[in-house]
């Protein structure tokens, strides 16, 4: 037997065979609640994104708040566009914040008579005066003379109807809407006796 024999070996690469694609990195979303805004996103909330992907959204802000919203996307701090669209890239876990309003803590002008009548100028005032006239320990409003001074959106929120049956309490008074609309409001209330006015004596609008 030859013992000075050399063996050699050769492996050529199978070039049919595709490479794995790279594993693409998630990252982290979280996005702070707050009272006065909502995130509106085209399809579901974004959470886990792939690095590097555009996250995209808008904010319907509450009517009961005023202010400029500052929006933040970690550090960066984020404009809408003409569409009042907000984006940014995620390069890393990013927290979402919106700041910049404040309760509206406008005073209601007037005095509730007829010649100086409540003056609703804004959602928050109607809220007030509907507190007030629901209040079973407080008859004050319930004769109140009361004007809308401009058209009013409340953007899909809950309201209760001026006066509540259940707890005996009734308006009275008159509600001018002086030529104006509340629009985009939903109603609250139990009972039968359930619109905008859930129970009005004598009164007229």
């Amino acid at each position: 037997m030859n013992s000075d024999i050399e063996l050699t070996a050769q492996w050529e690469e199978n070039s049919s065979v595709d490479p794995e694609p790279p594993v693409e990195k998630r990252v982290y979303i979280s996005w702070r609640n707050k009272e006065f805004c909502e995130y509106i996103f085209e399809g579901e909330k974004p959470t886990y994104v792939n690095q590097g992907s555009t996250v995209s959204f808008s904010l319907e802000l509450s009517p009961y708040y005023v202010g400029e919203p500052v929006v933040t996307a970690g550090d960066e701090v984020l404009e809408a566009n003409d569409e009042g669209i907000y984006s940014f890239v995620a390069k890393e876990n990013t927290i979402v914040d919106v700041s910049g309003l404040e309760p509206d803590n406008t005073p209601i002008m007037g005095s509730g008579t007829e010649s100086d009548p409540f003056l609703i100028e804004s959602a928050t005032h109607l809220k007030k005066i509907t507190e007030w006239i629901n209040d079973p320990s407080n008859n004050l409003y319930n004769q109140s003379y009361i004007r809308l001074e401009q058209d009013l959106s409340l953007g899909g929120l809950e309201t209760e109807p001026i006066g509540d049956v259940l707890n005996s309490t009734h308006f009275s008074g008159v509600f001018d809407g002086n030529d104006h609309t509340i629009s985009d409001l939903t109603i609250r209330g139990e009972g039968s006796a359930v619109g905008f006015f859930g129970y009005l004596v004598q009164g007229s609008m």
